[in-house]
C-alpha cells in the first residue's frame, strides 16, 4: 500500500502553524536536493550539510514569515545561498599558518610564527559552465524550472507533474522542450555539448 501523498501546500501550512510532522516532512522532501545544491555551492560535502542545517534552522524560526506558502522552495534556497555564501566567506577570513614541520595550524592556535598561507578557494567555473548558467538564465522560467528540479533535485516526472500542477505527459513535454530550448541556447552561446 503506497503512503498517502500529501498536499505541500497544506503542508506549509501545517508547519507554520507548528506540526513537528510537517516539519519533519518538508526536510525530508528538501534535505537531499538542497545538500546536493550547497555541495555544488561550496565544493564540500560536511561544510554543505552544516549550510544546509543553518538553512533549516533559520527557515523554521521565520516559516511564520512566509507569506506565500507556495513560495517555499524558492525561499528555501534563497535562504540556503545566503547561508553558503556566508559559510565560505567566513572560511575565507580565516587564517592558515604553515609550521615549520609542514603542518597547518588555523587562526594562530599555535604558539609559533609560521609562513601564512591562503585558504583555497572554490574553483572557477568552467566556461562551458559559466554558458550553461547564462543560456539557463536565459530560458523562460518554466523551462527553468523544470530542469532544475529533474535534474539538480532529482525529481521524476511523475513528482514535476505534481509538483507543477501538470498532468505526467505534459511534464514529460515540458522537459522535452526546456532540453531543446537549453541545446539551442547553448549553440548560440558556441557549446555544441
Amino acid at each position: 500500500m503506497e503512503p498517502l501523498e500529501v498536499d505541500p501546500l497544506a503542508e506549509v501550512l501545517a508547519a507554520q502553524a507548528g506540526d513537528p510532522c510537517a516539519i519533519e516532512r518538508i526536510v525530508a522532501r528538501f534535505r537531499g536536493p538542497l545538500t546536493a545544491y550547497a555541495t555544488a555551492l561550496l565544493r564540500d560535502r560536511g561544510h554543505a550539510e552544516d549550510a544546509v542545517q543553518e538553512a533549516f534552522a533559520h527557515a523554521f524560526r521565520n516559516l511564520r514569515r512566509l507569506r506565500h506558502p507556495g513560495a517555499l522552495r524558492p525561499w528555501l534556497y534563497a535562504i540556503l545561498e545566503n547561508r553558503a555564501l556566508s559559510a565560505w566567506r567566513h572560511r575565507r577570513r580565516r587564517r592558515t599558518y604553515l609550521m615549520g614541520d609542514g603542518h597547518a595550524v588555523a587562526d594562530g592556535a599555535h604558539g609559533g610564527i609560521g609562513e601564512e598561507a591562503e585558504p583555497a578557494a572554490p574553483a572557477e567555473p568552467a566556461p562551458e559552465h559559466l554558458a550553461v548558467r547564462a543560456a539557463l538564465e536565459a530560458m523562460p522560467a518554466g523551462y527553468r524550472d523544470a530542469l532544475s528540479r529533474h535534474y539538480v533535485e532529482g525529481q521524476s516526472t511523475r513528482q514535476l507533474a505534481r509538483d507543477l500542477g501538470l498532468t505526467l505527459n505534459n511534464a514529460k513535454v515540458r522537459l522535452f522542450r526546456a532540453r531543446n530550448a537549453l541545446r539551442r541556447e547553448l549553440r548560440a552561446r558556441g557549446v555544441e555539448r
